[in-house]
């Protein structure tokens, strides 16, 4: 991903590094504090989030502000799943289909204790 950005040349190395960390671990800690946004919104918030963070970059930096967004917005697409987010509000994910094994587990019984049948020896 890093290799894709720096070869558009948008953002030099230190602006790109800092913006994949601020990236990926703010938006990973944003979604996991709380969302009450669906799954397959959150690609297009993280970019959103990638272009304010890369206009903050730039600003720090004395970067060109609409090259840093645009790098703010590959970021933030590529760190949370581009393809995914497309794919999910597309509707190319069947929700009538069971998405992992967990759901056909069954919970399972500690087994009963029969005296006429368990006999224990001493």
């Amino acid at each position: 991903m890093m290799e894709i950005i720096k070869s558009l040349n948008l953002i030099d190395n230190v602006g790109l590094t800092i913006l994949i960390l601020v990236c990926s671990m703010g938006f990973t800690a944003f979604t996991k504090v709380a969302t009450p946004l669906e799954n397959k919104y959150l690609p297009f918030v993280s970019m959103i989030f990638g272009i304010i963070v890369g206009i903050l970059v730039a600003l720090i930096l004395h970067e060109d502000i609409g090259r840093a967004a645009i790098a703010g917005l590959l970021v933030g697409g590529f760190t949370s799943g581009l393809y995914t987010g497309v794919k999910g509000s597309l509707g190319g994910y069947d929700a009538s289909v069971k998405s992992s094994i967990s759901d056909d587990l069954t919970e399972v019984k500690t087994p009963t204790y029969s005296k006429s049948t368990n006999l224990r020896r001493n």
